[in-house]
């Protein structure tokens, strides 16, 4: 068996009690779990914190366009312009819809202002992110009038649920846009317009699934009248590059504005990145504050073991090679503390991910169907390297505390 190194031998001795030379001494442990949790806490929270802000973004992007382009009805040539874009070698997709705020009323005399989306019949395959659930028989064709068959709508499955609608009734609601035709008297007169409800559709987005409803284009237009906004939704490849693109987009004829994904949602991912930079904040304090028990626990054995440091000292060991000892020992704590908080946090956020779906069946307020935890190893290996630094730092001023140590002092203590 390998003999131990003087200096790593008299690290465990100085870290042991003296009734078990090898185990930690109670102060030793509690140091050690507080950097081991705090690590670890970093780690899932800020995995929940990035993974919840991933999800977002994906659903997000799911429903929204990369970028939004508002037409001028009166000069635009859509046909023309769709192929303009589609021509472009970045572009995978486009949509062409309308989309207008009215009021709508249900059979029972409930009211809600909503978003109307009218939508070409092959929007929703194109948005695979986007869960439809139709009523038997129904399709969406559907959304458009077939026969003598009332046209249907597809409101958002919170919407659904707030209204109190049952789709599988297939209930009639109506909806009334305020600023219809202008009557005789030179008056907006609203526009009304009866739909049966074919089924429901989900984002995962509360914003999207309690105000968003879709319709047929056509639907759409006659709703609408004159007043409705025509827009194209451009999809890009690479929509995290979505800026480069703009410039490109607000050049194109007939176009008079063009929002992107990230404009569209400025304050929701502003927001996002204030929290995160909060609980980071406040993590890494607690993180910090875990390391001042390894430097309480120095202190103390500087000012408990005088005696046996002036023996070392007697024995040949310099001032120098005795802080060796304490930074060994703050280098010992934060080292196996963060190794097993990062560890135990990437474990935990395995587990999270494993078992996260089973959310979706507990009774809570929150518009969850899983936890989304996003394990970064770069975030895990800052942690690792900070959560040592702050230790060996913590050893700064017990080291310096052994170096004034008198041996004499410390000798003539002990013969007493």
């Amino acid at each position: 068996m390998r003999p131990l190194r003087t200096s790593t031998f008299l690290t465990i001795k100085f870290l042991s009690s003296s009734r078990s030379r090898w185990r930690l001494n109670a102060l030793g442990i509690i140091a050690l779990l507080g950097v081991l949790i705090s690590v670890a806490a970093f780690i899932l929270v800020e995995g929940l914190i990035s993974g919840n802000r991933e999800d977002m973004k994906q659903k997000i992007l799911g429903f929204s366009a990369h970028a939004l382009l508002n037409l001028d009805q009166s000069s635009a040539d859509v046909e023309a312009l769709i192929k303009k874009i589609q021509a472009h070698p970045k572009v995978k997709s486009l949509d062409h819809f309308l989309e207008g705020e009215v009021f709508l009323r249900t059979q029972y005399g409930d009211e809600k202002a909503i978003r109307l989306r009218g939508i070409e019949p092959d929007y929703l395959k194109r948005h695979v992110n986007i869960s439809t659930n139709y009523e038997p028989r129904e399709t969406a064709h559907s959304l458009e009038k077939q026969n003598q068959k009332m046209p249907g709508i597809l409101p958002g499955f919170q919407l659904v649920k707030d209204l109190r609608l049952a789709p599988f009734l297939m209930e009639e609601i109506e909806l009334v846009f305020p600023l219809g035709e202008v009557g005789p008297t030179g008056e907006f007169q609203p526009n009304q317009r009866r739909f049966r409800v074919v089924g429901t559709m989900k984002t995962g987005f509360f914003e999207y699934d309690s105000q968003y409803a879709f319709i047929g284009l056509e639907e759409s237009r006659y709703l609408l009248g004159d007043q409705y906004a025509e827009k194209l939704a451009v999809y890009f490849e690479d929509p995290e590059n979505i800026s480069q693109y703009q410039e490109f987009l607000q050049s194109l004829p007939g176009v008079t504005l063009v929002r992107t994904w990230d404009q569209q949602n400025e304050r929701l991912f502003s927001a996002l990145i204030l929290e995160r930079y909060g609980i980071i904040i406040i993590l890494g304090l607690t993180l910090l504050l875990s390391t001042f028990n390894i430097l309480s626990i120095l202190w103390l054995i500087a000012h408990q073991r005088k005696r046996e440091i002036a023996l070392l000292r007697t024995l040949g060991l310099s001032r120098q090679n005795v802080a060796k000892l304490f930074y060994k020992m703050g280098l010992s704590l934060g080292f196996f503390g963060a190794s097993l908080g990062v560890l135990l946090g990437w474990g935990l956020g395995l587990l999270f991910r494993k078992l996260g779906h089973f959310i979706s069946y507990l009774d809570l307020p929150y518009y969850l169907e899983s936890l989304p935890v996003n394990l970064d190893f770069r975030v895990m290996l800052a942690l690792w390297l900070g959560a040592i630094l702050c230790s060996v730092l913590a050893t700064v001023f017990p080291a310096i505390e052994v170096k004034k140590i008198q041996t004499t002092n410390a000798l003539r203590r002990l013969s007493e």
